[in-house]
């Protein structure tokens, strides 16, 4: 999960609304 939000938050700089969209994706699994 670490791994998961250490990769977010690094995507949420460059593609903010791609990165919401995954993370949403992988909540909702």
């Amino acid at each position: 999960a670490d791994a998961i939000l250490l990769g977010a938050e690094t995507l949420r700089g460059l593609y903010p609304v791609e990165t919401i969209s995954i993370v949403g994706k992988i909540c909702a699994e």
